[in-house]
């Protein structure tokens, strides 16, 4: 799916986050490419980095963080943004994984009307506490009712 569907802003954010993944894994096996998808009034950004050493890990989460940082200063919105020390994800009331660390960012775009959730995540499996992952999700929601 294009990046033109996407608010400017997360056009801009993805390519930059894409560049960095490809510097990182210029043959994508260590990570999944950049997956876009739409449905209704939604659209999801994700993508899974599979790092083949634990200190890329460490190197490319920072990096990662200050672009989505960088890419989000002066816009016309609202930005709530939190730092985790650890959690986990349930679903379906059953832990599947656990988040080592990570930070969101919870952001009201003004014009056009959106609102966005951008979650960066270092990540395991319950049965595989040391096979971690960086996981990125943006969530898009185009008609929110926070704006009614």
């Amino acid at each position: 799916m294009s990046l033109e569907i996407l608010p400017k802003v997360l056009q801009q954010l993805t390519s930059k986050i894409e560049a960095l993944v490809d510097l990182y894994y210029p043959d994508r096996s260590q990570t999944l490419p950049v997956r876009i998808n739409k449905r209704k009034q939604n659209i999801i950004v994700t993508w899974n980095i599979y790092p083949s050493e634990r200190h890329q890990l460490d190197e490319l989460f920072p990096i990662l963080s200050n672009t989505i940082e960088e890419n989000l200063k002066g816009i016309n919105g609202e930005i709530i943004h939190c730092s985790l020390i650890n959690g986990e994800i349930r679903d379906r009331g059953i832990q599947e994984f656990q988040i080592h660390m990570g930070k969101t960012w919870e952001i009201y775009l003004y014009d056009p009307e959106t609102y966005i959730d951008v979650r960066l995540l270092q990540e395991s499996r319950i049965t595989q506490p040391l096979d971690k992952w960086l996981s990125i999700d943006i969530d898009i929601v185009t008609e929110s009712a926070w704006f009614d």
